[in-house]
C-alpha cells in the first residue's frame, strides 16, 4: 500500500533512475537520495548517519564467514550487504539483475 502513495512513488522512481549510475561504494554513500532510500527499505533508517559503519558492512561483503556484515547479530546488515554486494560484483552491483543468480 505504501508504494502506491504519491510520495513513495516519486521516491521509488528517483531511486530506480539513479541506482544504475551507482558504480562503487563511494557513489552509493555519496548519493544521499539513493542511500537513504535503501537504508529505509531495509529498516535501517536509524543508522543513516553511520556512513563509516555502513561502508564497513559493504566493503566486507558476505562471502567470507568472518566478514563484518556476517559478524553482526542484526541480519538486516547481512541482507543489505548481500543486496549491494560491491565486494562480489564491483561496478556491476547495481546493474539490473546483478544480484540474481
Amino acid at each position: 500500500r505504501v508504494a502506491q502513495e504519491p510520495v513513495a512513488k516519486r521516491e521509488i522512481a528517483a531511486y530506480e533512475k539513479a541506482i544504475g549510475k551507482v558504480k562503487s561504494i563511494d557513489d552509493f554513500l555519496e548519493n544521499d537520495r539513493v542511500y537513504r532510500f535503501a537504508m529505509k527499505a531495509f529498516g535501517l533508517e536509524d543508522m543513516i548517519y553511520a556512513k563509516a559503519f555502513m561502508r564497513k558492512v559493504l566493503e566486507g561483503g558476505i562471502d567470507k564467514p568472518d566478514s563484518f556484515a556476517n559478524s553482526l547479530t542484526d541480519k538486516r546488515y547481512r541482507e543489505f550487504a548481500e543486496t549491494f554486494n560491491f565486494a562480489r560484483y564491483g561496478s556491476a552491483t547495481t546493474a539490473f539483475g546483478a544480484t540474481q543468480e
